[in-house]
């Protein structure tokens, strides 16, 4: 809103705004379009907030394997988290060697494996 066109605003038969309602009027203007460039300050930082994270998403993507089926791999994990829990339990007799044990890329599990094989990790005097 421009100061000089609320100044010169015909309002009929002559009558102007007086200054005190043109700075009235000026000084609401200026709490809404702060208020307004706040708004969109937010929502342009969120905005390439998920830009960014679309781009993590797409990278991520195209790094995997031609024919990568996320439901095969998320049931070929569990499957695997159910073999190595059921060798942890004793269940076969077999044990895991330190080197099975160290190639475990969940931090957990590999854990919990040193954990119940401690004899395989303890150092030698």
């Amino acid at each position: 809103m421009r100061r000089d066109f609320l100044e010169t605003l015909d309002l009929g038969d002559g009558a102007r705004l007086s200054k005190e309602a043109v700075e009235a009027i000026m000084a609401e203007h200026g709490k809404v379009k702060q208020a307004l460039e706040a708004q969109i300050g937010a929502l342009t930082s969120e905005r390439d907030g998920w830009k960014s994270r679309a781009e993590t998403a797409e990278s991520v993507v195209q790094k995997l394997p031609e024919g990568f089926d996320p439901d095969e791999y998320v049931r070929a994990q569990a499957a695997g988290r159910a073999r190595f829990t059921a060798r942890m339990d004793g269940g076969d007799g077999t044990r895991m060697s330190r080197e099975q044990i160290m190639a475990i890329r969940d931090r957990k599990l590999r854990r919990a494996a040193i954990a119940q094989n401690l004899d395989l990790f303890e150092k030698e005097n």
